[in-house]
């Protein structure tokens, strides 16, 4: 083994650990075989090689085809949450794949260290295999054997999580149908153990049982092999959430559409990149800032216009994005300007917010709108569908004016539904002309009152007390200790 990895320019290090086909090391390129003893020079200058006994692998046509396509796969992706495969090759004995080093163990080890997790800490983890699962989806592939074991972590502060062990992965479109068992027990889903029938959704089922392994630190159904698994789900009730740690509604609601047993309830992967606890959209990455700088330039534009609700909201938008570049920043200074922005822009926001409830007049859009809906009425006088509309459109602007936006939308919506159906059946000409400019009148109103009512609703106050926004830089010396104290700020 040493002599094949010498010859293909490596030295083996030390051993990392075993399993069913072969066991894994750590290695590194002949050129780099005198480093530093820093974790992060040592992540960076190791290759952790996965040797492969070859006539276990071999054994059967099953296994092989496993290994050609997890190469296959590895070969092709290129993520930073998915363990890349650098190089393979082989020898009479044993086939060599030689992947990326990840210093901080895995996932599992990491829970049995430190039990349940921190919710923010667990959302930041389950943020990146997101992410990981997002780009897989992208190329129609799943996993199928999703656990913490399979998840590692690498030695940086905070660490990254890397997505790896494509051994059972499958070629899967969402609409694509399996059969046959794949995955580990604990958390293979039920449609694989009950019917033997699975598509890209059992993936998601994974998922959801280590997130409640992550927040409450054991798994939701606890089992130690195929035909205990299959037992639990024959006789499985809903699943229970335990009283003695608490988590937000967000999370609960995410596990509850994450475990559920038949997969056409459980919750779809567009749904889930989108879910506010997973919120993919609003990770960490090089174009945050980026994205979070355009964003703010559009609010201040509109703002200096006097567009306030539209300001508003661009404000907050553009927030998401600057929150997630500070977590991707590691430059101190940067961090503590950016933070000081960030908290400007939350001021501004919540001062027009203010302003916005100060300042609303109930009298001052009356008077148009009252004019709009009886020259409607006027023209369509021998309608009592229309007089009908203009009375429950006149109710929306009444709960505007009280600040009612959901009981508006309520009433606008109602109206142009009625409206719409009339329209179908109006032939052309000057009347159905002024039908269609009353109905994009009510639409109109729905856009304002649908604006007013997401502003209103916003949470200004859980966007400043974000922890990225208010930790201090004495307090993030703290991650100089080691993983374990980083990994849990």
């Amino acid at each position: 083994m040493e002599s094949t990895l010498a010859k293909h320019g490596y030295t083996l290090k030390e051993f990392i650990g075993k399993g069913a086909f072969g066991s894994v090391y750590r290695a590194v390129p002949s050129s780099k075989t005198q480093i530093t003893a820093s974790s992060s020079t040592i992540e960076a200058d190791s290759v952790a090689v996965k040797v492969l006994t070859a006539h276990k692998v071999c054994q059967t046509q099953e296994n092989k085809d496993n290994l050609i396509f997890e190469i296959r796969i590895l070969k092709k992706l290129s993520n930073p949450h998915i363990v890349q495969l650098n190089d393979f090759f082989w020898d009479s004995e044993n086939i060599y794949l030689i992947l990326e080093y990840c210093g901080g163990n895995d996932l599992s080890s990491f829970l049995k260290r430190h039990s349940a997790l921190a919710e923010r800490v667990t959302k930041k983890f389950l943020q990146q295999l997101a992410i990981a699962l997002q780009y897989l989806r992208s190329h129609n592939i799943s996993h199928l054997d999703l656990k913490p074991q399979n998840i590692l972590l690498t030695s940086g502060c905070p660490p990254l999580l890397k997505l790896a062990d494509f051994g059972v992965a499958q070629c899967l479109k969402s609409s694509d149908e399996k059969h046959g068992f794949r995955g580990s027990p604990l958390y293979m889903a039920p449609e694989i153990l009950l019917s033997h029938k699975y598509d890209a959704k059992a993936d998601l089922w994974s998922v959801g049982i280590i997130l409640y392994e992550c927040l409450f630190g054991q798994p939701p159904f606890p089992c130690d092999s195929l035909k205990s698994a299959i037992q639990k789900w024959r006789t499985s009730d809903a699943i229970v959430f335990p009283t003695s740690i608490s988590v937000s509604n967000s999370a609960t609601d995410l596990l509850t559409k994450l475990l559920q047993p038949d997969p056409n309830k459980r919750i779809e992967f567009e749904a889930f990149f989108a879910h506010p606890f997973v919120d993919v959209e609003h990770a960490p990455n090089d174009r945050s800032l980026r994205k979070g700088s355009v964003i703010m330039s559009e609010a201040m534009f509109v703002d200096k216009e006097g567009r306030v609700p539209e300001a508003v909201k661009l404000y907050c938008d553009g927030v998401e994005y600057l929150l997630a570049a500070l977590d991707y920043m590691t430059d101190a200074n940067e961090k503590k300007t950016l933070r000081e922005q960030i908290k400007f822009y939350l001021n501004r926001a919540e001062e027009l917010k203010r302003g916005l409830s100060a300042t609303r007049d109930p009298d001052l859009p009356r008077e148009q709108q009252s004019s709009d809906l009886s020259f409607i009425e006027l023209a369509w006088s021998d309608t009592p569908q229309v007089h009908a509309a203009c009375v429950v459109v006149s109710a929306g602007d009444d709960f505007v004016s009280d600040g009612k936006y959901e009981e508006a939308l309520q009433k606008y919506n109602l109206a142009v539904d009625a409206m719409n159906r009339l329209l179908l059946v109006e032939p052309f000409g000057r009347r159905k002309a002024l039908l269609t400019e009353f109905i994009n009148q009510i639409n109109v109103r729905v856009q304002n009152a649908t604006m007013m009512r997401d502003v209103m609703n916003l949470n200004l106050s859980a966007l400043m007390s974000r922890d990225s926004l208010n930790s201090n830089e004495a307090e993030n010396s703290l991650i100089l200790a080691g993983q374990n104290q980083c990994a849990i700020q």
